[in-house]
């Protein structure tokens, strides 16, 4: 008699998680969802960079990120107050206005002057149209970390080294900042 009631708890102690996990599962989906609409938009993010060929020290120009595709995955951790972690990962392609500018740089224009001036020109390099732009340096992956805490998702971090190879580190850094300032907060 103590067996069958010793089973019958422990299965109902295991439907009562698994039901916990589909709601945690699904809770974390609508974090998704709103990370996968900031990035089908193509979000646009201002950069800028030291360079002494410019007057004012610096180039400016517009980063486009554009979506390729979007995973997530949900993981238990060893915290008692984070129970559990998520995942976004998106894979991005980007590109830049910089060669619209007004600064000349070794063979071609390499930014503008001012954030205004980059900010008025909405035409974009397609990835892989200059010599050293090759597909593997314009995709990379952005990892958005979340943490189970009490009841709901809070947002860790966008972690830089995810970001692969995206252009140069420069470029990550802008990408990284725009998308922890901007978008994801």
């Amino acid at each position: 008699m103590k067996y069958i009631i010793f089973t019958f708890l422990i299965c109902i102690i295991n439907q009562v998680i698994a039901q916990d996990e589909a709601s945690i599962i699904t809770s974390f989906k609508s974090k998704l969802r709103q990370i996968d609409s900031i990035f089908s938009s193509s979000p646009i993010v201002s950069a800028s960079q030291n360079y002494t060929d410019s007057k004012s020290g610096k180039i400016h120009y517009l980063i486009k990120i554009e979506k390729i595709s979007i995973s997530y995955d949900i993981q238990k951790s060893n915290s008692l107050l984070a129970p559990y972690l998520g995942y976004v990962t998106i894979t991005i392609r980007v590109s830049d206005n910089q060669n619209y500018g007004d600064v000349k740089g070794y063979k071609e224009m390499t930014g503008f002057s001012d954030s205004e001036k980059a900010k008025e020109v909405l035409t974009f390099n397609p990835c892989g149209e200059k010599d050293f732009d090759t597909d593997e340096w314009c995709k990379g992956n952005i990892t958005v970390t979340y943490a189970y805490e009490e009841g709901t998702w809070v947002f860790k971090s966008v972690d830089p080294d995810k970001i692969d190879k995206i252009k140069n580190g420069s470029v990550r850094g802008d990408i990284s900042r725009g998308i922890l300032n901007n978008l994801l907060k």
